[in-house]
């Protein structure tokens, strides 16, 4: 049972739309790699050259930004199991007594 439906509902929101980001994000660095690629294989310049090297270090840039991404992603997951877990023990240890109480109430439950 979680802290409150609303604010399970949100966190799970929060989850699919950084899960949808890195995906996106994925797609963009591997179409990035594919410009690349075909730049590097089919123009023979130091412009291209110039630019090959550029892109590259730009994808190795976004290739950082994209783990952060996911690390963030999987704290959040954790942090959401986390509280959850904490939530089904303490309604289990107390017998979900006071869940209509005015305390629980007053404290927003």
């Amino acid at each position: 049972m979680a802290t409150s439906s609303k604010v399970d509902a949100d966190v799970q929101s929060c989850i699919n739309g950084l899960q949808e980001q890195v995906a996106s994000m994925i797609t963009h660095a591997q179409k990035i790699e594919q410009v690349t690629v075909d730049v590097e294989t089919w123009f023979k310049s130091l412009a291209a050259q110039s630019f090959v090297g550029t892109m590259r270090d730009w994808n190795s840039t976004y290739g950082n930004l994209m783990t952060g991404f996911q690390s963030f992603l999987d704290a959040t997951v954790h942090a959401q199991t986390v509280l959850n877990n904490a939530e089904d023990e303490a309604h289990a240890i107390g017998g979900n007594w006071g869940g209509n109480s005015l305390i629980t109430k007053a404290l927003g439950g």
